[in-house]
């Protein structure tokens, strides 16, 4: 698309947008214009560039201007990502064939997955409080041996004294006391849109388990898929971690 635009404002105007803001300009050995088909050979980068490049001295403004601009443009490219968070709230995901859209009926998340899920309500013991927590946790079969899973628990308004990342690093602790057999391979501090969170990668058994803590308020989100390693390069785990969006 740019390769026409660029021989067009070339051979019409001896430059471009961006060119024009630092004084340059392309122009043949006598000064004047270069014609379509040598701007459109130049810009394919044919053989031997054609065209004289000239610069002409241009005020400490104009050139704050432009090294602005390009600054801009390099910025956006590069945290493209975090822009599309901070302006829409919405992070892109790449849709999964076959997968479903799937909306909480409480209205608290949405998140692709393979199936309709089931909806299972758990018990959290957490002995350092005396207290239970109870949550809802919904599974997703991709096959008979994978599964994805999202859980939410509501926690007590004072734990949110101890600090976001003390929260998320004490709640992995305590579900891999509370599974079988579980054991930490790695874990990461990370962002989930504008959320603290948690990455981890957990031994259970046979099996591994991949995902994240996301913690929203005092609302703290699992989300994980279950697998056993022989099948890994399968998984669909990164579209699945970036499709959940908490709903305000």
């Amino acid at each position: 698309m740019w390769v026409p635009l660029e021989s067009l404002f070339i051979s019409k105007y001896k430059t471009t947008p961006g060119k024009g803001v630092f004084g340059i300009r392309i122009e043949n050995h006598l000064g004047g214009k270069l014609s379509f088909g040598v701007s459109l050979k130049r810009a394919l980068f044919w053989g031997v560039r054609p065209g004289i490049i000239r610069q002409k001295k241009i005020r400490f403004q104009r050139w704050a201007v432009g090294m602005g601009m390009l600054l801009t443009l390099l910025g956006g490219a590069y945290f493209e990502k975090e822009i599309a968070v901070l302006t829409t709230g919405f992070e892109k995901y790449k849709a999964v064939d076959g997968w479903i859209e799937y909306a909480s009926s409480d209205g608290k998340f949405r998140v692709i997955l393979p199936e309709d899920p089931e909806c299972e309500e758990k018990i959290l013991p957490v002995p350092s409080q005396k207290k239970n927590l109870n949550y809802s946790e919904l599974k997703s079969y991709q096959t008979k041996k994978v599964y994805y899973s999202v859980t939410y628990i509501e926690l007590p308004k004072r734990w949110k004294m101890a600090g976001a990342s003390r929260l998320l690093q004490g709640a992995l602790d305590l579900i891999v006391d509370h599974t079988p057999n579980a054991q930490i391979l790695t874990k990461t501090m990370t962002k989930h849109r504008n959320f603290r969170a948690l990455d981890f990668h957990l031994s259970q058994g046979e099996d591994e388990v991949q995902g994240r803590l996301i913690l929203v308020g005092t609302t703290l989100f699992r989300l994980s898929v279950v697998y056993p390693p022989s099948v890994a390069h399968q998984l669909q785990h990164q579209e699945f971690l970036d499709s959940f969006e908490v709903k305000g």
